[in-house]
């Protein structure tokens, strides 16, 4: 089995042949730009020693790795063009989308995107965790029903996160740091759930649910450690999927 897993982020203004006309418009700038939000992610978290590649002209790599058992990194693969199926999207282990839920356009561009997922990568078991991000209001037609009544007419495989969006966020509980330093994890994130998190937290919560998954092992609160989802003593644990 390989010991790596693959993330997956398309953006969701990515050219395709029914918006050329904006193939030369920078989406960097914007909330919901994958490449934007993971720059962000990786300058509050150096402990995580990320490399990041530009593969070509539509895919950058960021690779890290985490002191966990049994795998040797995270590889996160930002995709910027919707306009052919990147092959490398077909192993990933899961995908991620960030949308818009103030801008009326959105709803256009994620359909597509479904489609794009659902269709062209064949993702029938694959999971797609998609975060909402908002600053002030979320439009009506974005509600957290309307939205998963879209992912599920599409047959989309999904986890939804909606996330109040704050610029620079480079303070909050790091997950990073119960692995690095059991004695800095501060046992009040068990609590939190997913419409208390920031969007730091999201991400984080989204990569640990990934590892557990795959490896089959969740964290146990008492002993501080990754154990097997069969283990017996895993009927006294919380799942890391429920941490942040």
């Amino acid at each position: 089995m390989d010991d790596s897993i693959i993330l997956i982020s398309f953006d969701i203004n990515s050219t395709h042949e029914e918006n050329n006309e904006d193939k030369n418009k920078s989406n960097e700038s914007l909330m919901e730009s994958p490449d934007r939000i993971f720059e962000e992610f990786f300058s509050n978290h150096k402990q995580t020693q990320m490399d990041k590649k530009k593969l070509n002209e539509s895919e950058k790599k960021y690779t890290f790795s985490l002191n966990l058992p049994d795998m040797s990194c995270f590889q996160i693969i930002t995709i910027n063009d919707l306009s052919f199926i990147h092959e490398i999207a077909l192993d990933a282990d899961a995908y991620i989308i960030f949308i818009n839920l103030e801008d009326p356009k959105t709803e256009e561009k994620l359909e597509y995107l479904i489609r794009y997922i659902v269709e062209g990568c064949c993702s029938v078991e694959t999971k797609t965790c998609v975060v909402g991000l908002y600053k002030d209001n979320i439009l009506p037609e974005y509600s957290e029903e309307e939205l998963e009544k879209l992912f599920n007419d599409n047959n989309l495989v999904f986890e939804y996160f909606q996330v109040k969006y704050s610029e620079n966020e480079n303070e909050h509980n790091c997950l990073y740091q119960m692995i690095d330093n059991k004695n800095n994890f501060d046992k009040k994130l068990v609590e939190k759930n997913n419409s208390e998190l920031k969007l730091n937290e999201t991400i984080e919560k989204i990569l640990m649910s990934l590892y557990e998954n795959k490896f089959g092992v969740e964290y146990n609160m008492i002993k501080n450690k990754f154990i097997k989802k069969d283990s017996k003593a895993g009927n006294v644990a919380n799942s890391a999927c429920n941490i942040l």
